[in-house]
């Protein structure tokens, strides 16, 4: 597949989740101490998240993204639920992750497109913390998303759109520029494109979506 893709010139990116393991024992009945976040085995919804910087767990992490690079050549990974990459072993936000630097300076994991999902399930990290990239970790721009969707429905201001289209100065301009950001409108999870501006209601508010009609939009997106 990854052949076929490259022979067309599209690349293949891989979603990872390294912040947890299935529910169950998993490698709890190795080594729970070295695997998991030890405080939180308690916590039915967190007590499998991983250790992501333990150097035992660190290697497991790294020797299966080169895995996937070397064995099926794909051209980068979005790392989902990121901010978990930065937990110290106590639960603690690092500045430096071991794994976030030791993937940023790998000599075949630095060559590939490297992009961190910082979307937090548990809503634990906290609004200030901001995801080390070292100028190689790109990010999901989950304000690009937003502010676009806004604008389509009439809600959004237009000074918020020329924010997301003259380069996301206010989230890149520590050194990366704009072309860090993982701009997108509809993605994997959520609603797709044709659903986005095919229903509205209540039920979907997070969506941001709105049932402009075909006809409509045309005229929207004329303006």
């Amino acid at each position: 597949m990854v052949r076929k893709f490259h022979a067309n010139g599209i690349e293949v990116l891989l979603e990872v989740v390294f912040t947890h393991t299935a529910e169950g024992e998993a490698l709890q009945g190795i080594d729970l101490s070295s695997y998991y976040h030890v405080n939180e085995v308690e916590d039915l919804e967190a007590r499998n998240a991983l250790n992501c910087n333990y150097p035992v767990v660190q290697q497991l992490v790294l020797d299966s993204l080169r895995y996937w690079v070397t064995e099926f050549h794909v051209d980068g990974f979005c790392f989902i639920n990121a901010s978990s990459l930065l937990r110290g072993f106590n639960g603690e936000y690092l500045s430096r992750p071991p794994l976030v630097e030791a993937i940023a300076f790998d000599p075949l994991l630095s060559k590939t497109k490297i992009i961190a999902d910082r979307w937090d399930p548990h809503g634990m990290a906290p609004k200030e913390t901001r995801f080390p990239h070292w100028k190689r970790w790109a990010e999901v721009n989950t304000k690009f998303c937003n502010d676009v969707r806004n604008f389509l429905r009439g809600e959004g201001l237009l000074s918020d759109l020329a924010t997301r289209l003259c380069g996301n100065g206010d989230i890149f301009s520590d050194g990366r520029g704009p072309a860090f950001a993982f701009n997108f409108i509809s993605r994997n999870s959520g609603l797709p494109l044709v659903d986005l501006v095919s229903f509205s209601g209540v039920e979907l508010a997070s969506e941001l979506s709105w049932n402009v009609g075909k006809k409509d939009l045309q005229i929207k997106l004329l303006y």
